[in-house]
């Protein structure tokens, strides 16, 4: 008789977390898609043409995490291991998390390293 009731309140438990999360998340519908900015990803509906801008899949980690770095600056030796950088025609971008880049995505996004800091960040 307890185990069965323990087993009703964990099944009941895992269905209200389930449910919380989905709706947390907003990936249900026509929200499952992303564009990316020009400095981070913003949610979209799969079924709307965004431009130019190429629709893809969710990633709720890339939506919250990934970001380019727009002042440069701030880019320090502690920085080391937690930003990401691409150099495109001589063009260097800083990202917030690695993968690939949004734009180039053929491009993956190598870490940043102190020769880099020092050539493109001190300078400056």
């Amino acid at each position: 008789m307890l185990k069965a009731r323990i087993v009703v309140i964990l099944l009941g438990l895992f269905s209200l977390t389930g449910a919380g999360t989905y709706m947390f998340l907003g990936t249900h519908g026509q929200e499952g898609c992303m564009i990316w900015t020009g400095d981070r990803y913003r949610q979209v509906s799969c079924n709307q043409k965004q431009g130019d801008a190429m629709v893809i899949a969710l990633d709720t980690s890339k939506l919250v995490h990934f970001k380019k770095i727009t002042r440069p600056d701030t880019i320090t030796a502690k920085s080391l291991g937690w930003v990401w950088y691409s150099k495109i025609d001589n063009n260097v971008g800083f990202f917030t998390a690695g993968g690939y880049h949004p734009v180039h995505v053929e491009r993956h996004l190598k870490p940043l390293t102190q020769y880099m800091i020092n050539k493109h960040i001190l300078p400056q």
